[in-house]
Formats: structure tokens, C-alpha cells, sequence
């Protein structure tokens, strides 16, 4: 195995022999004269099968790359990107096997970040390798990314979504995926996704249930994109997209005057079966959301940047046979410790004094619930409300907090 990095650093940093690194074979690499950045290939066939299915992917048997080295304090940074000049080379590549994106993909590329703290790793410890915004809740002894990175013009607009996946080894299952915010879309700018069920009605989406927030009242835009497939190490030019999820979020519906809105509003919706001409896709539902209450001084559009309070749901529909539970959940965080007399004077902005303590305050607030559609009954319920301020229940004694809970299950 040739791998300059690794022969360079290691000793300093031990945990770069734990990382996806070490099983990379560079055929060629040059240095920049800031000793930093560097270019090079990574050779296919010599990496320890890690990019074998990759290359097969792609048609190559070299991958030129260019990157950076860097140390700051403890901690060792490397990022490999695969160079600009293989850039139409990944675009056509993957046009070709996911062919729903057929010229759709504006940019496609393999992305390596690894991350070593000195001295950690590789000693005995446990090690954490970890992928995306994992990183920031897990300790970080190593931090390993391994990807493809695309991104997509979506809609007439020119809107791009930037989706990724881990590199398939050996096989495996390719897992695109992307969030978004600001990227206005129509409904037709997603039917290219969705086979027999991107027709002139949408019919992949549930029109009839809201047909009444259309673009004439609110704003649709891609929340999240995912996309799941199989690729078969045998022949990885060809992957059927198995399941297809799509978050379209409608933003601004107001609730109550220019007080309380929904913003957004997103409708989930998975597909299954997308490949298989032959079979209609199968289509569920399902929502999630945030009800915003603004500041009764900033009312309006312009006070959804900065609300008062924020309540975040997510809700299940059944699809019978398969799945006859309906599902709520609803979460309402209140880091600011905002009064409760602030939220009725926000929704009711007329001066009305109901006799509440200014301390009054609701820190969290959780619903949680399924019903069995078969039976039309209740199979679980979990409620908790906990409420801080100074209750003043005789003189010489005060409760500071109160928390409630309620958990049922049939």
C-alpha cells in the first residue's frame, strides 16, 4: 500500500490507521510548495477493495483527486476531493445508472474528510467513526467521511439541491440524501422522481386533502430528498431505485390572523415500487411541521424569523392493510423561558389582565400518541408538561417548578 499521508502522519497520529485512509492507495501525488494542498490519484484497484465498486461505478481505474493537509493545535484535517477534470466523468457515470436523474445532475463527486486528534485512537481506546452531522453529538476520536457528493438542478427556477451518500463498498445499499431550506419548487419540478405517478395531476401527492393551500395562498419548497437503492457488486452500473422520499413543505399558512402560522407545513411522501413499470408505486403519507407564534410587535411574515414560541409535530397516516396506526407527536421548547402571559398577549393582542404570574412560564411541553385504525381505538397516549415560577403556595414555602406527565398504553 502506497499512501503518503499515512506514512507521513501517522506516527504523530496514530488514529489515521483506523481511518478510512489507511486502506487508500495513491498511484501519484504532488505536493503545492505550501507543503498543505496536493494532488494525486487514488489507485482503484490498489485501495484495498474500497473503491472497487466505485470505480466499476464510474470507469475509472485512477481517480484524480486534489486536497489539503492541515494541523491546527492537536488535530490533523485531511480533505480529498476527486479533481474538476473527473467532474463530467461522475456526471455521466451516474446519469446513466440512476436514470431518473438524466440530466438533472449539475456536479458529482467523491468526497474524503477525516479528522485525527493526536495522540488518541489507535492506542487502546475506543474509537468513533462517524458520517455527516453525527460528528457534533458523538466524541470525536476519529471522524471519517467517505462520499459521493451530487447536486441537482431541480424546476424551471434553477434551484439546486446538494444530495449525498456514503461510497458503497463491496456493494451495498447508495443512500442520497439532502436538506434544504429556501428552494422554491413546483409540484412539477418533482414528477421526474415519481414514474407513473408524475402525471399532469400529482397524483403522488395528496392534492385532494390540500387542495386549498395551493401556491395561490403559500409557497411550496423541497424540504429533504432521499433516494435508496441497491447496488450489486456484480454489476454496479445499474441500481433500481427501491424507495423514494420527498419533503415538500408549504410555508406562511396562517393559523390565526398574522399572529400564528404554519411555517411549514411539510408532506411527506414516500414511494416504493418506483422502479417496476409494471406496478403502480406505492404512495404514504405523512406531515410534519412547526406552528409559529409571533411576537405581538413584529406580527406578520416578518416575524416568523425570530417567533415567540415554536411547536414542532410530526403525524403518521395509516396505509391498511400494511400500517393501520395513525400516529401524532408534538413538541413545544421554550428556550427563551417566555411567560405564559406573553403567549396569550400574543395571541390576543388586546390588553386583557387574567391575573397569571409574570413568572409563569411553560418550559416544555410534549404530545405523543397512536390509535389502531382497525379497532378505531386508542393504543397509546403520552402527554408531559413541566411549568416553572414561583408558585407561592403559603408564605414560608414555594414551589419553583412543576412537572406533569400522563402515559397510557392499551
Amino acid at each position: 500500500m502506497a499512501n503518503w499521508i499515512i506514512n507521513e502522519y501517522a506516527g504523530d497520529y496514530p488514529g489515521l490507521n483506523n481511518s478510512i485512509l489507511y486502506f487508500l492507495a495513491f498511484s501519484s501525488h504532488e505536493l503545492d510548495g505550501d507543503g498543505i494542498n496536493f494532488t494525486g490519484s487514488l489507485d482503484v484497484t490498489g485501495s484495498n477493495g474500497v473503491l472497487t465498486t466505485l470505480g466499476a461505478m464510474v470507469g475509472l481505474n485512477d481517480i484524480a483527486v486534489s486536497g489539503s493537509v492541515n494541523i491546527d493545535s492537536t488535530t490533523l484535517t485531511v480533505n480529498i476531493r476527486s479533481a474538476d477534470s473527473e467532474d463530467s466523468i461522475f456526471i455521466r457515470a451516474f446519469e446513466a445508472i440512476i436514470q431518473l436523474f438524466d440530466s438533472k445532475i449539475t456536479a458529482a463527486k467523491l468526497a474524503i474528510n477525516t479528522i485525527v486528534e493526536a495522540g488518541q485512537a489507535g492506542d487502546g481506546q475506543p474509537i468513533t467513526v462517524t458520517n455527516g452531522d453525527d460528528s457534533e453529538t458523538e466524541p470525536d476520536l476519529i471522524t471519517d467521511e467517505f462520499d459521493i457528493q451530487m447536486s441537482l438542478s431541480i424546476g424551471t427556477s434553477g434551484g439546486q439541491a446538494d444530495i449525498v451518500s456514503q461510497v458503497p463498498i463491496h456493494g451495498g445499499m447508495l443512500n442520497l440524501t439532502g436538506d434544504f431550506t429556501d428552494l422554491d419548487i413546483g409540484l412539477d419540478d418533482l414528477n421526474f422522481l415519481m414514474g407513473a405517478l408524475g402525471d399532469e395531476d400529482h397524483a403522488w401527492f395528496p392534492n385532494d386533502q390540500l387542495e386549498a393551500y395551493t401556491p395561490n395562498t403559500a409557497q411550496f419548497c423541497l424540504l429533504n430528498l432521499s433516494l435508496s437503492g441497491f447496488v450489486n457488486a456484480a454489476d454496479p452500473t445499474n441500481i433500481d431505485i427501491s424507495t423514494i422520499s420527498v419533503t415538500v413543505g408549504l410555508t406562511q399558512l396562517v393559523l390565526l390572523s398574522d399572529r400564528l402560522y404554519m411555517d411549514p407545513l411539510g408532506v411527506v411522501i414516500t414511494l416504493t415500487d418506483t422502479t417496476d413499470n409494471a406496478i403502480t408505486p406505492t404512495v404514504v403519507w405523512g406531515l410534519v411541521g412547526s406552528a409559529k407564534l409571533c411576537n405581538y410587535n413584529t406580527p406578520g411574515v416578518d416575524g416568523l424569523d425570530s417567533p415567540d414560541f415554536e411547536f414542532d409535530f410530526s403525524m403518521d397516516f395509516p396505509n391498511l392493510p400494511d400500517f393501520p396506526t395513525f400516529a401524532f407527536s408534538g413538541n413545544l421548547e421554550n428556550p427563551s423561558g417566555n411567560s405564559v402571559n406573553l403567549m396569550l398577549k400574543d395571541l390576543i393582542p388586546e390588553d386583557i389582565d387574567i391575573g397569571l404570574d409574570e413568572k409563569l412560564t411553560v418550559n416544555s411541553f410534549e404530545i405523543d400518541t397512536e390509535a389502531d385504525m382497525d379497532t378505531g381505538t386508542i393504543s397509546s397516549f403520552y402527554t408531559s408538561i413541566d411549568m416553572s415560577a414561583g408558585f407561592g403556595l403559603l408564605v414560608n414555602f414555594d414551589l419553583e417548578s412543576v412537572s406533569i406527565s400522563v402515559d397510557y398504553s392499551a
